[in-house]
């Protein structure tokens, strides 16, 4: 109990100084952390769900697609990769676009709803999701 309140902990104060360096020092408003620690904890669960308990967990999906188990170590550092290859796959194009660094709130935000737009509708094509977004 102890040990997942101290886990917990940490992940939260990591998230915490983190917005703190955007928000707080730079003046910038991003949720983009928010959703690379989303893909990274995905990406945990998926890799450290016991194969006994994989049946119970996807019972929509046969058992889903990954049948195998890593330990905790190996998965929390891919998924910290996978959480890294999406932020740079998104923040090379972003980082480009001459709108990033307008300090006014309409130009700054361009990006930051396109994406949105792009995954909404990605996730409403994609069976995982049923079409909800």
């Amino acid at each position: 109990m102890l040990s997942t309140v101290l886990q917990k902990g940490a992940i939260y104060a990591l998230l915490v100084v983190s917005m703190n360096l955007l928000n707080g020092f730079t003046g910038l408003f991003s949720l983009g952390q928010a959703g690379f620690m989303l893909l990274g904890a995905y990406t945990y669960a998926i890799l450290t769900i016991p194969v006994a308990q994989r049946i119970n967990v996807y019972q929509y999906f046969d058992g889903g697609i990954v049948q195998f188990q890593m330990p905790q170590i190996p998965a929390l550092i891919l998924a910290g990769l996978v959480a890294a290859v999406f932020a740079a796959l998104i923040g090379a194009p972003v980082l480009r676009s001459s709108s990033t660094l307008s300090s006014r709130p309409p130009e700054s935000l361009e990006p930051t709803w396109s994406l949105r737009a792009i995954i909404a509708a990605a996730s409403r094509c994609w069976t995982l999701t049923a079409g909800r977004s």
